[in-house]
């Protein structure tokens, strides 16, 4: 990656890190469960609102 890299890479570096390694994703089961809300239960689970798993 060059040092100035374009948005479009970083936003594709940060959905591979985010979904494909670490394997967070949108609670599609429980959607009102509140901890999906609280960002340190969605680090703790990587499970959270769909919309807050969508970057």
């Amino acid at each position: 990656m060059s040092s100035n890299p374009k948005s479009e890479d970083i936003i594709d570096r940060m959905n591979y890190i985010l979904f494909e390694r670490e394997k967070f994703r949108g609670n599609r089961e429980n959607y009102y469960n509140p901890d999906n809300s609280f960002l340190n239960r969605v680090l703790d689970e990587k499970t959270g609102i769909p919309m807050s798993c969508l970057l």
